[in-house]
This record gives C-alpha cells, sequence and structure tokens, in this order.
C-alpha cells in the first residue's frame, strides 16, 4: 500500500478504481488518472526490489470503464493500518498476519511465489492427463495459459498447430493493427512453460495437404 500511495503521489494521479487482492498472491489493480506525463524511470525509483510495476495507457472513455470493470471484478483482501504496521485479513477473516518491515513481505513474496509454481506444474500435470484421455476420445489435445489481458491457447489441428488467442476486451488495437500486452517475468514464465509444455503431434496430411 505505501509503494502504491508513494506512486499516487509521484504522479499526481487521482484514484478511479483500486482493488487490494491476494487471490492468487497480494497485489494491487487501480485505474488512476493524471494530467502529467508518467516517467517510468522516477516509478520505478521508489519502488522496492521485490515489487513489479505495470502501467498502461487509457486514451478512451470506454476503455476506462472497461479497466474500471476488470479492477473490481477482483476479490477484495481489507487492509487495516496500526501505527506503523499492515494488517492483512484474509476474506475469510481468519489468518492475520503483521507486516513488519520490507523483508518479511519479501520473504513472504518468495514464498507465495513458490507456492504458485508448485500450483502451476501441478494443473499443468493435470491438463496433460486431461488432454491425454481426450486425445483417445479423438479430441485435440490441448495447452491453455490464461494471464488476464491475454489467453493462449495452443492445440493440435489437422494440419499442424492451432493457436487460439483472446484478449481482454480493455486491450484495444493500436493504429499499426497490433495488440500490445505488457508480462510480468513470472507471467511470461507461465506462458513459456505453456509454450514448451505442448506436445505437438505428427500431422497425417502429406505434403499435398491430403490425407
Amino acid at each position: 500500500m505505501n509503494v502504491f500511495n508513494s506512486i499516487v503521489r509521484e504522479v499526481n494521479a487521482s484514484v478511479l478504481a483500486f482493488r487490494f487482492s491476494d487471490d492468487p498472491y497480494y497485489h494491487i489493480h487501480a485505474v488512476i488518472r493524471t494530467n502529467g506525463r508518467i516517467r517510468y524511470d522516477l516509478v520505478h525509483e521508489i519502488v522496492p526490489k521485490g515489487f513489479h510495476v505495470h502501467l498502461a495507457p487509457l486514451r478512451k472513455k470506454s476503455d476506462v470503464e472497461n479497466a474500471k470493470e476488470y479492477v473490481l471484478r477482483h476479490r477484495p483482501v481489507d487492509i487495516v493500518h496500526a501505527d506503523e504496521n499492515i494488517t492483512f485479513i484474509k476474506r475469510d477473516g481468519k489468518n492475520i498476519r503483521e507486516v513488519r518491515s520490507m523483508s518479511d513481505i519479501e520473504e513472504r513474496l518468495e514464498r507465495l511465489e513458490k507456492t504458485v509454481e508448485r500450483i502451476v506444474e501441478t494443473l499443468e500435470k493435470l491438463a496433460n492427463g486431461k488432454t491425454e484421455t481426450e486425445t483417445e476420445n479423438n479430441e485435440p489435445k490441448s495447452v491453455n495459459v490464461d494471464l488476464g489481458a491475454i489467453n493462449v491457447k495452443i492445440q493440435n489441428a489437422r494440419k499442424g498447430v492451432a493457436l487460439i488467442i483472446k484478449f481482454a476486451n480493455y486491450v484495444k488495437r493500436n493504429r499499426n493493427g497490433a495488440y500490445y500486452v505488457a508480462l510480468t517475468p513470472d507471467e511470461y514464465r507461465k506462458l513459456l512453460d505453456g509454450l514448451q509444455s505442448f506436445n505437438v503431434e505428427e500431422t497425417k496430411a502429406n505434403g499435398n495437404g491430403n490425407e
């Protein structure tokens, strides 16, 4: 929270929508408005090691509304300030944790990252097991990677591999006809792991495209 407040003060912004969530790890989504230009170098100077910050411009009113809806769809976690400590309260009201220092936060973030990695690995194994069954039923094997802003699905096709990409409503095509989505290092690794876990089956089509 202190990091977020520092960023808001640095860029002299007003907060239009805000959500602090613990699913699957502690993170913040927010829509802010500022009249000035946001300098990434100044923002990153006030962000401690272990925190990732991504900023995306919203130039249309419809984009702002879509982003606000996206932010508010996240399940919230309550924040209680007590002196200089911050207390995180989980949604079920149990397991209250006090964070007393930045090193404490970094340590817990590291544990959370490892937990998420284990969960992703388990889900991939389950997905592989499921797709093996689907293949036996003559259904295409597939791998699905959901990163919020972008969803990538890979599956075997009759002539090779089918790549299905879906973007969130707030991701718009730019004037060059391209879609720009910035990924954190963790999101990039998740996408890369998903691509590498996909097993390409040999196509039955011959060189003329006939079976």
